[in-house]
C-alpha cells in the first residue's frame, strides 16, 4: 500500500494493488455500495475507486481514504513497534 494525493480534490488517499478476481475486492465493493454505506452498522473503509492495471489484466488498484499515519498515535512499548513491523512484513510478503 502506498499513499498518494488524489488529483481531483487534493486529498490524501491509499492505493493498494489487488487481484481483480480476489474475494477482498468483492467484499470491499459490496460494503462500499450505496445501500451498504447507508447502514449505520457499516464501519468499513470505503472504496473510492478501482483502477485496472493496463499492463496486467489480472491486477487492479483500489483507492481508499487515507486514515492515519502508521506512527500516530506514537509507539509506547517495544511490543507496539514489533507488532507494527510484523504487520508490515506480512503485507510485504503477500505483495511479492
Amino acid at each position: 500500500m502506498i499513499d498518494a494525493t488524489r488529483m481531483s480534490d487534493g486529498k490524501l488517499v491509499y492505493v493498494k494493488r489487488i487481484d481483480k478476481n480476489s474475494q477482498e475486492l468483492q467484499i470491499i465493493s459490496f460494503l462500499s455500495s450505496e445501500e451498504m454505506r447507508r447502514d449505520p452498522r457499516n464501519h468499513c473503509v470505503p472504496l473510492l475507486d478501482t483502477i485496472p492495471d493496463p499492463s496486467d489484466p489480472n491486477t487492479a488498484y483500489i483507492v481508499m481514504p487515507f486514515l492515519r499515519y502508521v506512527d500516530s498515535p506514537g509507539f509506547v512499548l517495544v511490543d507496539d513497534v514489533l507488532e507494527c513491523l510484523d504487520q508490515v512484513l506480512e503485507v510485504g510478503v503477500r505483495l511479492d
